[in-house]
This record gives structure tokens, sequence and C-alpha cells, in this order.
């Protein structure tokens, strides 16, 4: 059985979400990435915005999980001005050396996630499973085949 870990980044609870029903299905190891920035609440909100869009970086708690020790990692995040977080690339540029497989999910609120997914793959390269939820779309019948197909793939693996 291949070892899993998913970890994500998520500002409002949504891919939290997501990867706690990942966990469930996969009975994996899950973990935070924590941005050591506050992004909550209006003027933090405006703040993000001009971080990713002037590739600020930021600083993350260092994980307690290993991802080297991991046969795949599972990453969740979301789509900001069509782009990813800065929590996601500081994770990025901190463990990608001790990365193998990698699988990769997104929820979005307007769009960019063909650019967010672009940036993802430039950095990383192509993942071996992607999906992406419209954050409006959650709960519906249309997220849980998105799941069950990604779980699936993941399975395959």
């Amino acid at each position: 059985m291949k070892k899993i870990l998913i970890v994500y980044y998520s500002r409002d609870g949504r891919n939290k979400k997501i990867a706690q029903d990942l966990q469930r299905q996969l009975n994996c190891d899950i973990e935070e990435i924590i941005d050591l920035k506050n992004r909550h609440g209006w003027l933090a909100w405006w703040i993000a915005g001009f971080d990713v869009s002037y590739h600020r970086p930021t600083k993350i708690k260092e994980l307690a999980q290993n991802p080297a020790d991991y046969d795949l990692v599972i990453i969740g995040a979301p789509v900001w001005v069509s782009d990813l977080p800065p929590a996601i690339y500081a994770f990025i540029n901190q463990y990608q050396d001790s990365l193998g497989a990698v699988a990769f999910y997104q929820c979005f609120g307007g769009g960019g996630d063909d650019k967010a997914l672009a940036k993802f793959k430039a950095e990383i390269g192509s993942p071996l499973a992607h999906f992406v939820i419209r954050k409006a779309n959650l709960e519906t019948e249309e997220y849980h085949r998105k799941i069950d197909a990604f779980v699936k793939k993941i399975k395959e693996f």
C-alpha cells in the first residue's frame, strides 16, 4: 500500500473540507500548510491579493510530517488572482526536493483555475491526478463525482 500525505492551504476552510473528505476515503495522513502571515479580515484579504500579484514571499510553519517519507503528496490550494497563494509557493520552495509523485486539487470562486494549474505545472510538473471545483459546487453531485474520480486515480497509482 502506498503511503500518502495530503497537504493543503485553506484561508476560509473550503480546502480543509476537501482535504478531510479525501483523507476519509484514502485513509492517509493530512497536514495543513500554515501561512505565518495573517490572511484573515478585509485588509489582510487585500494584502494577500497584492502578495500574489507581486509574488511576495511568505513564511510557513514547518510541517510535522516529512513529505520525503511518502510515496505521494496531494497538494490542495485555493486559486488567488489566477495564481497559487504565497503559502503554496513557500511549500513548494521548501519541500520540492523531497517530493516524489504529486497530485493536486484546487477550489476557486471566480476563475483563473487554468492559469493557476499552469503555474503549478511550471513549478512541479504535471500532477499524477488533478481536479478543480468551484466553491459554489461543494456538496453537490458534481463535487462527489470529482472526488470519487480523483480517489480512483490515486488508488490506481
